[in-house]
């Protein structure tokens, strides 16, 4: 069996959305993830390895704290919540207006990425379609959907400092 370091993630999360709970319970799970779950930015967050933000376009215009927890190493998850509202500029990627619910096709960009060693070369998930556009040329699309005959970013990754950052349009949370 393979030891992890322990990873201390802070999950900012409305108390109100019980979507996320299948995604919230599969993380508990995970041995080496200590896991918070906050209704808002704590302000201090030298505790945290990861912090994961459900309303990723709140933090738009008021990121500060954000930025500087990745430029010091940090790494921060935002989730894009039924929203083509704009995410902060640090993630290098906006998402597109929202388009239907669908059963999407979903790949690796790189099938060597070190994620999709464990993980099917295409997956089927649920959801509603909307791609991210990349705004930076250091963006890297991680995975994308098949739609209508393109290829749409649906997680993208850059790395920010000494951090890292990235996105996610995917829905899927009952599909750990």
């Amino acid at each position: 069996m393979i030891i992890h370091p322990t990873t201390s993630v802070l999950f900012v999360v409305d108390n109100d959305d019980s979507s996320l709970q299948p995604l919230l319970s599969y993380l508990q799970n995970i041995r080496h993830l200590k896991l918070t779950i906050e209704p808002q930015l704590v302000k201090n967050l030298s505790s945290y390895d990861v912090v994961v933000t459900e309303n990723t376009s709140a933090f738009a215009s008021d990121n500060e704290q954000l930025t500087e927890f990745v430029h010091q190493g940090g790494g921060w998850l935002g989730l894009v919540r039924l929203s083509d509202r704009p995410l902060p500029q640090l993630f290098g990627a906006q998402p597109n207006p929202l388009g239907p619910e669908a059963e999407l096709r979903v790949l690796f960009k790189n099938r060597d990425h070190p994620m999709a060693t464990r993980l099917p070369d295409a997956i089927y998930l649920k959801g509603y379609y909307q791609p991210l556009d990349t705004t930076s040329e250091d963006t890297e699309t991680v995975l994308y959907a098949d739609w209508h005959y393109q290829h749409s970013a649906v997680l993208v990754h850059r790395t920010v400092g000494d951090g890292h950052v990235a996105c996610r349009t995917l829905q899927a949370y009952e599909n750990p």
